[in-house]
């Protein structure tokens, strides 16, 4: 049998030297800080028109702020308003992008409401400090047994990829992380931040679900009181009004640029929705396509959220099934795959052949962002698409190790009733 160190050191033999995985992510932060600062004085101290400012997913946000501070919140939904209120945003450069509809809820709209309060350059700078801040206070408590060097997280190119863009999808994996993070010591908590991804609801359902499983029925209840106070704040602040343009606005966005791809949308979007689409397929066999994979995924993490209810393989089931469920969903979402690359490293295995496909699979999970970038914008194929379920596998097969509940047979016999106490 092996001891633990001999464990250990096989692991580590298995793994890439600390020294060239620190010196190779220090190169790649670098690399992005300085594209990132270049772009950034390029376009705004030295205002160089044919160079497009910073954000260009934020001139949306920044543009709703504006029409619902000097127009009212309605305005944000009339695309001739935003078109201009976008080009204000980027009144720097001679440059004119193609026009981004404002499709978010109003529990969104109600936290960039304050944005246009600045100017824009000032506006995306603070949101992407606050942004990276949540993110690596989310992490933080990973980050204490050291899994990666704190370099390497830093470096992770899904961070700086939503940075670029401009997109809050940092914030989302911070309530994220929060929600499956604290699950079990802090259920309540868990529940509130879950409930806060109402800011961006095609995400949320996998939480509430995790919870139900799980039976962590004190999340669950404030899971749905957070979503219930938030949409109230946002109707009592805007009015019920806006939340018909919103509806309105989404299945305008899901007949056009979702089902047929109007401005090529598809290429940058990893599901296998889009894929289908891509291939040929007509509406319908692509959703039934991309939900059987969804279908099959959420299955396998539910056998996971009930037989080892808080285990962190069951929390990076959930957040790699939270991606893979929505038909809709563009490449700055895989940021979100920064959680399960840090509970993979934090459960590594030490079986040679498994370690190693792994730390495969992991290290291509590390730099998907930046692929899922560039093939997005040169017209090739979304890999993040396959990656997902790749993934998912490597998490289920991990799950294994993971010590069985006890309890496990009179949990399943013992769950209707349970759902009907609440207990």
């Amino acid at each position: 049998m092996d001891t633990l160190g001999s464990k250990r050191e096989r692991q580590c033999s298995l793994s890439p030297p600390k020294e060239s995985l620190v010196l190779c992510s220090a190169a790649l932060l670098f690399s992005q800080l300085a594209i990132l600062i270049a772009w950034g004085v390029a376009c705004w101290p030295l205002h160089i028109r044919y160079v497009l400012p910073l954000g260009i997913d934020f001139r949306v946000f920044w543009g709703a702020s504006l029409l619902s501070l000097s127009h009212g919140p309605l305005a944000a939904f009339d695309p001739q308003l935003l078109h201009a209120a976008e080009r204000v945003a980027f009144s720097s450069s001679s440059l004119d992008p193609k026009f981004a509809p404002w499709v978010y809820p109003p529990t969104f709209q109600l936290l960039v409401y304050p944005l246009a309060l600045v100017s824009y350059s000032i506006a995306y700078v603070l949101f992407a400090c606050l942004s990276l801040a949540a993110c690596v206070a989310a992490c933080a408590p990973l980050m204490k047994t050291r899994p990666l060097p704190w370099i390497t997280l830093f470096a992770f190119p899904g961070i700086w990829v939503v940075i670029l863009q401009g997109q809050n999808s940092l914030i989302t994996l911070a309530l994220a992380a929060v929600a499956v993070g604290v699950v079990k010591t802090r259920p309540v908590l868990a529940g509130v931040f879950a409930g806060m991804l109402i800011i961006k609801p095609q995400l949320a359902p996998v939480f509430p679900l995790m919870f139900l499983c799980g039976r962590h029925f004190r999340a669950l209840l404030a899971t749905a009181l957070t979503m219930l106070v938030t949409c109230a704040i946002s109707t009592i602040a805007f009015g019920v009004p806006l939340w018909t343009a919103f509806f309105r606005s989404v299945l305008q966005f899901n007949a056009t640029t979702l089902t047929h791809g109007d401005t090529g949308i598809w290429l940058a979007m990893p599901t296998f929705f889009a894929l289908s689409r891509r291939m040929g397929m007509n509406v319908e066999a692509a959703y039934v396509v991309h939900y059987a994979v969804g279908l099959f995924a959420l299955v396998a993490s539910m056998r996971i959220w009930i037989k080892h209810p808080d285990s962190e393989m069951g929390a990076a089931a959930a957040i790699v099934t939270a991606l893979m469920l929505p038909p809709y969903l563009i490449y700055y979402e895989l940021a979100w795959l920064l959680l399960p690359i840090i509970y993979l490293c934090r459960n590594a295995s030490s079986h040679a052949i498994e370690a190693n496909i792994g730390c495969a699979i992991v290290a291509v999970s590390w730099v998907i962002p930046i692929i899922a970038f560039l093939t997005g914008w040169f017209h090739v194929e979304q890999w993040g698409t396959f990656l997902l379920p790749a993934l998912l596998a490597l998490i289920c097969y991990r799950s294994r190790s993971v010590d069985p509940d006890p309890h496990f047979d009179r949990r399943i016999s013992q769950f209707p009733q349970d759902c009907v106490e609440g207990r």
